[in-house]
C-alpha cells in the first residue's frame, strides 16, 4: 500500500499537467481563430432595424390664467381666454368649457348674498356656435377636422355677458378648458 501512495502524487502530477497543457493548447489555438486585420480592412456586416413609435398627444396649454368681464348692470362686457392646443391626431380635436359651479360667487358670500349665475355668461370662437356655460354640460368652443400645426394652435374663446343687476363686488368662479382628440 506504501508503493500505491507514493505513486499517486505522480499520477496526480501527470493528470495536473495533461489539464493545464490542454488549456494552454486551447487559448493558443483559440487565439490563433481570430482573424487578423490590416489597415483598411472592414469586418463582416450585421443589420440593425430602427422603428420610431409616434404615440398619439392632445395638449392643451397656455390657457389665460384669469379674466374679468367688467361693467355697470345691463351692459355689456366682454373678455377673451386665450390657449393652444397641440395634438398629432389627424381627425382634429375639439375644445370645450364647463363651469365647476352654477354660480359665480362674491368674495364674502356672509355680506353679499347675491351670485351671478354663469348661464349668463356667453362663450364662442368664431368657429362653432358657442352659447350659454353650464355646470352640467360642456360647451364646444372650438371644433377642427385636422391636426394641429407643429407647436400647436393658438386659440381664443370670446366671452361675453350683460352685467345682471347684483351688489357691486367681484364674482368669481372656476371654467375648466378640455381638449379631445376626435
Amino acid at each position: 500500500m506504501s508503493s500505491l501512495f507514493s505513486a499517486a502524487p505522480t499520477v496526480r502530477s501527470l493528470l495536473r499537467t495533461a489539464v493545464v497543457g490542454s488549456a494552454a493548447a486551447a487559448l493558443v489555438l483559440g487565439s490563433a481563430a481570430v482573424a487578423s486585420a490590416a489597415p483598411g480592412d472592414v469586418s463582416n456586416t450585421q443589420d440593425t432595424q430602427a422603428n420610431v413609435q409616434v404615440d398619439g398627444i392632445i395638449i392643451l396649454s397656455g390657457l389665460t390664467p384669469t379674466f374679468t368681464l367688467a361693467g355697470p348692470s345691463d351692459q355689456l362686457a366682454t373678455a377673451t381666454v386665450n390657449y393652444t392646443v397641440e395634438t398629432n391626431n389627424p381627425g382634429g380635436y375639439s375644445v370645450t368649457v364647463i363651469a365647476t359651479a352654477p354660480n359665480l360667487l362674491p368674495a364674502d358670500q356672509s355680506a353679499n348674498p347675491d351670485v351671478v349665475p354663469v348661464s349668463l355668461i356667453t362663450a364662442d370662437d368664431g368657429t362653432v356656435a358657442g352659447g350659454p356655460l353650464s355646470d352640467t354640460v360642456p360647451l364646444e368652443v372650438h371644433n377642427q377636422g385636422l391636426r394641429s400645426a407643429p407647436g400647436g394652435d393658438n386659440l381664443s374663446t370670446d366671452y361675453s355677458v350683460i352685467i345682471p343687476l347684483v351688489n357691486e363686488d367681484t364674482y368669481s368662479g372656476t371654467l375648466t378648458y378640455v381638449a379631445t382628440a376626435l
